[in-house]
């Protein structure tokens, strides 16, 4: 994971959006493979995903949640701008191991998710 300056990490702690992430994940079985990808909200508040976590309803494209394998597609024009120069992206988990609930495109790089409780959203990175 590669990014310009490093200003600050935040942990997500949000102990509802974890058990049903973690309860998931418990339904994959030996199937279950994490993900640590990487998420831009573009023009949405991150306050927004970490308060109320991922919402397909809120998908824009694709009826789905998109992440990216590597942290500088998601630093390719989605990431967050704030006011003082800075920029956020989520560094987020993904229980991937059901082919309806996640999915992998784009030669492996980039993850279709069909499912919220298949993500969690980890961490928000900011930076320059």
């Amino acid at each position: 994971m590669q990014y310009n300056n490093i200003v600050k990490i935040e942990r997500v702690e949000h102990p509802y959006l974890w058990r049903k992430y973690s309860d998931y994940s418990l339904t994959l079985g030996p199937q279950l493979s994490e993900k640590r990808v990487h998420h831009g909200t573009r023009a949405n508040q991150p306050q927004l995903i970490y308060s109320t976590g991922f919402d397909l309803a809120k998908a824009r494209v694709g009826g789905c949640l998109w992440f990216a394998v590597n942290s500088s597609y998601s630093r390719g024009g989605f990431q967050f701008s704030l006011n003082d120069g800075t920029y956020q992206i989520f560094v987020s988990l993904v229980a991937s191991g059901n082919p309806n609930d996640v999915k992998f495109i784009s030669n492996g790089v980039v993850l279709n998710v069909y499912k919220n409780e298949a993500t969690y959203p980890g961490y928000l990175v900011t930076y320059r």
